[in-house]
């Protein structure tokens, strides 16, 4: 899972609380730097392709990796830099799912990932 500096602290404590109530459950967050808009930028929705690319490559991603759907434009297509989901996909070597801006769907998606 992937998010922005502002929400990282949140979501880590999250995905603790969850990992100890489902044993089998791990997950690794990752804290992501705007360095395409600036450092100063720390929400999530702001995120790009590049960004994401750049300091999640040679990572163990696991089977899947979580990334909030703001990072998308508002049609859902593409991250601002223009780059798509899919060309993020092929180059992480990972599948990628992404989450609404709620912890409803943060917890279905991450207990029901295969």
């Amino acid at each position: 899972m992937a998010t922005g500096e502002a929400a990282y602290d949140f979501i880590c404590g999250l995905m603790k609380t969850l990992e100890k109530k489902c044993v089998n459950l791990k997950y690794t967050v990752y804290k992501i730097k705007n360095n395409f808009f600036g450092e100063n930028i720390t929400v999530a929705g702001l995120i790009t392709g590049t960004d994401l690319y750049e300091q999640l490559k040679g990572e163990k991603l696991g089977d899947m990796l979580f990334l909030p759907s703001s990072a998308l434009r508002s049609e859902g297509d593409m991250f601002l830099d223009s780059m798509t989901p899919a060309e993020l996909e092929g180059r992480l070597g990972v599948k990628i799912t992404f989450i609404e801006n709620n912890g409803y769907d943060l917890v279905q998606k991450t207990l029901t990932a295969p």
